[in-house]
């Protein structure tokens, strides 16, 4: 437990004063959609298949602190340092970085007894990793074009 109070208190810390590149209002709808797709994956990965789960199977109080405290700040950190106005060449290494730092955090995780592997592979969260980062940045630049469309009608 160590672990996730250290990282959420490092990750809201850092997303609290970082400077921000994108609006408060991409960070809140964004959060709120990393919220609902995390809650998703593991609906069916982690409660349907046992593939993988957070400390105890099913529920509970640990995984709901984790969710709401690491989720939203990470997705702001990922989503304000994105190199959005770069060469493609960046985005992907950009990408290629963020997975390398969340599969080895989610290593630590496992080293620490916050999360269990039944049947999941650290290399199925490596290739997953590289669909979810452009996923969340495709989100936010729809949230970004809805929004840009109720201000102009």
């Amino acid at each position: 437990m160590a672990l996730i109070v250290i990282s959420i208190i490092i990750l809201n810390v850092t997303a609290l004063f970082m400077h921000k590149r994108i609006h408060w209002w991409e960070l809140y709808s964004s959060a709120w959609f990393a919220l609902f797709f995390e809650l998703f994956a593991n609906t069916y990965i982690d409660l349907k298949y046992d593939l993988y789960g957070f400390f105890d199977k099913g529920p509970s109080w640990q995984t709901i602190l984790m969710m709401f405290g690491l989720y939203p700040a990470g997705n702001a950190i990922i989503l304000n340092f994105y190199p959005y106005r770069k060469p493609w060449v960046y985005k992907i290494l950009y990408i290629i970085g963020i997975d390398i730092i969340c599969t080895l955090y989610e290593q630590a995780a496992i080293h620490f007894g916050v999360m269990y592997y039944h049947g999941w592979k650290w290399w199925y969260s490596g290739l997953a990793y590289l669909i979810i980062v452009p996923i969340l940045v495709w989100n936010r630049r729809i949230s970004r074009k809805l929004a840009h469309k109720a201000y102009m009608d």
